[in-house]
């Protein structure tokens, strides 16, 4: 029984496509969890596949062949930024570099397995004599090879994607070059054992090398290790990001903390200034009686203005039926009004739900503040809040009008688009406050005649 040289390149081809065909699928199961618009992956791993045959399949000399593959990289990041709402380019470049490093490790490890292999069961006769158990060693381990490969590329896939938390945190140029730098080790590591293999070939075609390449547990240890290297890279610089998100939670507590206490502190201060203008209430009306005696109108008008407006401005703009909520709530209308944001405050404060106040300040400071930065680039800008209270449950509705749509993350709630520390804390907060009175938030974002709306609603139970 002969076999052809066509049969063993026609199996290797038809293996090669099948394993590059299983990897794009798993390159868009990777991306995936980091883009808003599914269509940029399908578009980005339809774009690298179409360039990996035109590499295997025409004769393109190496140096040209390695610019092509490193370029195709990049420019399969920018498909990625330019389909997925121009946003994030840093992080997609790196995935799409950490992805196929990952695909050469697993592979280059059955790889050098494969030689030990080899070696082993060219030792039993079998093999060395019968043409068919050579057929069938070739075709099973070559299966072997390939699907532990495959296998080893899904783990490896789902262990970086548990470890990458923070899928849609922008990405910085010091964050893209701290983790692209061990990429870039690992990359230039497979070049130079890539031109071992070369070498190695040209030895056995030209006839000054007899063996086959002997497997290297060297080899196999570099690619454990630098797998490991991308996987510790990517949990410090995830834990890193995680003790900054706690500074920045830390400094918003210690803000919310002094708000509610300036709360506290102007009511204190109204109090104070309703009182004294009680006390100095008989000298006023004797001041206008003798005004009015003495038909002195055009004073007397006067005098009631001046007296009218300081009444004003110690008493706030809202009225929510708690003096601290009332501070509160008057402080972000006086904020709207400067920036002329159309602003209805129809909320009251609850009486049947015991809701500490400090913890009613960080719920409407919160959501005010979110919706008056939303409201910032928006045209004809409204914000409305309102409260329902049914028996014991109490529930607060901020709806403000939107200029695109809010990304949200695993946990529900939206991914902040400040640059900065900011990453979402506010509604976090108001969350947390809400499941302490047994209740939650709920997002809406509707799309109406008038524009697009984003709806936060805020239950709590009494």
């Amino acid at each position: 029984m002969m076999v052809s040289d066509a049969f063993f390149n026609n199996f290797m081809i038809g293996a090669i496509e099948i394993y590059c065909l299983i990897t794009s699928i798993l390159f868009v199961y990777w991306l995936c969890p980091f883009v808003n618009k599914k269509k940029a992956v399908y578009v980005a791993a339809l774009f690298e596949w179409g360039v990996d045959c035109i590499l295997r399949y025409v004769d393109i000399q190496n140096g040209i062949r390695l610019v092509l593959s490193i370029c195709s990289l990049f420019i399969v990041g920018i498909i990625l930024f330019l389909l997925d709402e121009k946003r994030n380019l840093m992080q997609k470049v790196f995935l799409c570099v950490c992805f196929f490093i990952i695909r050469w490790l697993t592979l280059e490890i059955f790889t050098e397995l494969g030689f030990y292999e080899r070696d082993f069961i060219m030792e039993f006769s079998l093999f060395r004599e019968s043409i068919p158990a050579i057929v069938a060693e070739y075709v099973v381990s070559t299966v072997i090879e390939y699907g532990l490969a495959l296998l080893l590329l899904f783990i490896s896939i789902r262990l970086v994607l548990k470890t990458y938390k923070n899928k849609h945190e922008n990405l910085s140029w010091k964050e893209f070059i701290m983790l692209l730098i061990p990429c870039a080790c690992i990359f230039l590591a497979t070049r130079i054992i890539y031109a071992y293999y070369m070498l190695w070939f040209d030895g056995i075609e030209n006839g000054s090398i007899q063996a086959n390449i002997p497997g290297n547990l060297y080899r196999i240890l570099f690619c454990v290790m630098s797998y490991l290297t991308l996987v510790v890279t990517l949990y410090f610089y995830q834990s890193i990001k995680a003790n900054k998100e706690i500074e920045y939670a830390n400094r918003v507590l210690a803000n919310q903390i002094y708000d509610s206490k300036r709360y506290v502190e102007q009511v204190e201060a109204v109090y104070q200034q309703m009182r004294a203008m009680r006390h100095d209430t008989g000298n006023h009306v004797a001041v206008m009686s003798g005004l009015l005696e003495s038909e002195k109108y055009n004073e007397l008008r006067d005098y009631l203005g001046k007296w009218e407006e300081a009444y004003k401005d110690i008493v706030p703009a809202a009225k929510t039926g708690n003096a601290v909520t009332d501070v509160a709530l008057s402080e972000y209308v006086d904020k709207f009004a400067k920036d002329e944001i159309s602003f209805k405050p129809l909320f009251k404060y609850p009486s049947n739900v015991g809701v500490n106040p400090f913890d009613m300040c960080v719920v409407l400071t919160n959501a005010l503040q979110n919706a008056y930065e939303a409201s910032l680039n928006v045209k004809e800008p409204f914000v409305e809040i309102t409260s329902v209270e049914r028996d014991k449950v109490y529930i607060i509705s901020i709806k403000n009008r939107s200029e695109i749509k809010s990304r949200i993350d695993e946990d529900g709630l939206p991914i902040s688009i400040k640059n900065g520390d900011s990453h979402g804390f506010g509604v976090r907060n108001i969350r947390e406050i809400a499941r302490k009175y047994n209740g939650d938030i709920e997002i809406k974002q509707l799309s109406e005649k008038d524009g697009l709306w984003f709806v936060l609603n805020i239950m709590l139970v009494g």
